[in-house]
């Protein structure tokens, strides 16, 4: 699938060793796989020897009649589940194997046709992969056939495998001919094939959302809840069953909402859930499109019990809970299945899903009124907390009403109607962005453009992507987003003016902001809840009767001002400012947070009681205007005050 793509090839041998040893993470194995497949498993159950006679691999101290690996969670499915959690970007993608219709030489039971997914395909935190035959136009469920290998679920605990199905017959691939001495090409079938097939097709995705999202790459979760979330319905049955899993992959689809993704009606997110914690977004259904939303995360490895044939014991470690409210209180539950019904039974979606890492909602008839998604957890969350993923798409009446791109020369005016379309590179749509309009900024001409602002402008989002250079000049004017800003673009530069961000719903708006060069910009956060994910040097930064995350570790900006009501939170422990920091009391800051001062000239203020913040002053002179501190170094830098004290602690 991806032709172009570097691939490594290693056997099978310690497997678990050479994945971690080569499986990407940002920081400490930034060019390592992001993806790996896995068109290999022990062998279990019937399989014909070199002499093509049936012969059994199973244990008859466990079990005379079946292996008892088939569903079974052991040590290997343990430890992958162990390997993504410990590199919890890496995908691990597995042929689910070929063992349906081994019927052996009747001296035992068959193999299937269902249980019969070995110990690697059972791991919660891989993706799965069953084959099925291929067809060009695909006009529903009856368009899939299922082949006649293909291993099926259930897990013996019952969750959902395969996860998913891809083309796995008569698949041109490669081969070796000539007792092996040849390299060739054939076509072959199995979930070999299939699962190579996703795997490349992952990678693909894997790729667009780091073009379209300033070089970051989506957690395995995130992108097992993509493909989930747009499969193809197959089987006979709505939902997800033992047989298809969540149905065949559709990457065009997956592509679409990476593609689409605004905040509102389609939705990537990731998102951490504490003890005792909630994830709440309310939307607006437009009454017509079907809603559908995945939850998905990387589960801390199971239990594994002594090896037995079927035991029934849930390897689900933290249990979340997906629920859609509607206005009138009316509640709709995942899917889920009971492996007592059969590898064909119905999934069902009339209570709590107990057994998988993956929950799916979907509403086929909304009506147009206000949904309300809500995750929990039961129990007490091993760590403490769980990160997961959400993928979301519906029809929404409060997002943006349409996408507009600029076509505009360098230098043109942003409220010039001319400037605009309604399509890239398409013609003008005669009219300019409104507080309605997702604004795109896309071009693979690499040409540099200057957008200039005569007056005050309002937009839904801003998006920029592409490797074009951008330069907003504001012109002492204000640019107000109402929901997401986005650059993931070569280089934007931000000049002389103000982004206002004004949000009224209790959703939380994504900022990412990539290495943007701010010069004279404020950035006024006024109303909602907002996260930037990623950003360079800010510059002004005032936080009134809003909220502020930051997602990132280290925070550099020019000033900040948090007042009215405002509060700074986030995962960051570090914050740089270069000329100003104002807190008053009415605001809300992180506590325990290492401040530092490098500009030239200054002010320091924090009218907060009891706030724990360290402040080391590295160039310059600082004015003290009042507060407090835990500890204060100055470092060839001057403080100006009257009284400082230093809290104990």
């Amino acid at each position: 699938m991806a032709y172009e793509a570097t691939g490594w090839s290693f056997n099978w041998e310690s497997d678990l060793s050479k994945m971690n040893a080569n499986a990407y993470d940002p920081v400490s194995k930034p060019n390592g796989h992001l993806v790996s497949n896995h068109s290999y498993g022990l062998v279990v159950g019937w399989y014909r020897n070199s002499s093509g006679n049936w012969t059994w691999a199973g244990n008859t101290s466990i079990s005379t009649s079946k292996d008892y690996r088939f569903g079974f969670y052991g040590a290997k499915s343990k430890g992958l589940d162990d390997l993504a959690v410990s590199k919890p970007y890496y995908t691990i993608v597995w042929a689910a194997g070929n063992d349906r219709n081994d019927t052996g030489d009747g001296t035992r039971d068959p193999d299937g046709p269902e249980d019969t997914i070995g110990p690697e395909g059972v791991a919660k935190n891989v993706i799965t992969v069953g084959a099925v035959s291929a067809n060009d136009e695909y006009s529903g469920p009856q368009s899939v056939f299922m082949s006649d290998f293909s291993s099926w679920g259930p897990t013996d605990d019952g969750r959902i495998k395969p996860d998913l199905v891809g083309v796995g017959v008569n698949v041109f691939s490669s081969a070796i001919s000539n007792g092996g001495t040849t390299d060739s090409y054939a076509s072959l079938s199995g979930t070999s094939m299939a699962a190579p097939n996703a795997t490349g097709s992952l990678l693909l995705l894997q790729q667009l959302y780091s073009d379209r999202n300033s070089g970051r790459f989506m957690r395995s979760s995130t992108l097992k809840a993509l493909a989930i979330n747009t499969t193809r319905e197959a089987g006979s049955a709505a939902g997800p069953d033992y047989v298809y899993g969540w149905g065949l992959l559709n990457t065009h689809a997956a592509a679409e909402i990476i593609l689409n993704e605004n905040g509102n009606s389609d939705i990537i997110r990731e998102e951490v859930l504490t003890n005792g914690g909630e994830f709440e977004y309310e939307f607006l259904s437009d009454g017509v499109t079907p809603i559908r939303l995945t939850v998905a995360w990387i589960d801390p490895s199971g239990n594994p019990v002594s090896p037995s044939l079927n035991p029934a014991n849930l390897m689900l470690i933290n249990d979340l809970d997906v629920r859609v409210i509607d206005e009138q209180g009316n509640t709709f539950f995942p899917w889920s299945l009971n492996p007592q019904s059969g590898p064909n039974g119905p999934a069902v979606r009339d209570r709590d899903n107990f057994r998988d890492n993956v929950e799916q909602i979907q509403i086929d008839a909304p009506k147009a009124q206000r949904y309300r998604l809500k995750i929990t957890h039961k129990g007490s969350l091993q760590g403490g907390q769980q990160a997961f993923s959400l993928v979301f798409k519906a029809g929404v009446a409060d997002g943006a009403s349409e996408t507009l791109y600029w076509i505009g020369q360098s230098g043109s005016e942003w409220n010039d109607p001319k400037n605009w379309s309604f399509v890239p590179n398409g013609v003008s749509a005669g009219k300019i962005p409104s507080n309605q309009t997702r604004v795109v900024f896309e071009s693979s001409t690499g040409q540099n453009q200057t957008v200039l602002f005569n007056e005050d402008a309002t937009v839904f989002s801003v998006n920029l992507f592409g490797n074009q250079m951008v330069n907003f000049d504001l012109n002492q004017n204000t640019l107000q987003v109402e929901s997401g800003f986005r650059v993931s673009n070569q280089i934007t530069q931000i000049t002389n003016g103000t982004i206002r961000f004004v949000n009224a719903s209790s959703n939380q708006q994504l900022v990412e902001l990539g290495e943007a060069i701010f010069d004279d910009v404020k950035l006024d956060f006024e109303d909602g809840s907002w996260k930037i994910l990623s950003a360079g040097i800010l510059g002004d930064v005032a936080v009134s009767n809003a909220t502020l995350d930051f997602d990132f570790a280290h925070v550099r900006l020019r000033s900040l001002s948090v007042n009215n009501g405002g509060e700074v939170s986030g995962v960051f422990t570090k914050l740089t400012f270069f000329e100003g920091f104002s807190l008053t009391a009415n605001s809300m800051f992180k506590p325990s947070i290492q401040l530092a001062f490098e500009g030239e000239q200054g002010t320091y203020s924090n009218q907060i009681p009891d706030l724990n913040l360290a402040l080391t002053v590295l160039s310059g002179v600082l004015d003290w205007e009042n507060g407090d501190l835990n500890r204060l170094d100055i470092d060839g830098a001057r403080v100006n005050a009257s009284q400082i004290s230093k809290r104990t602690g």
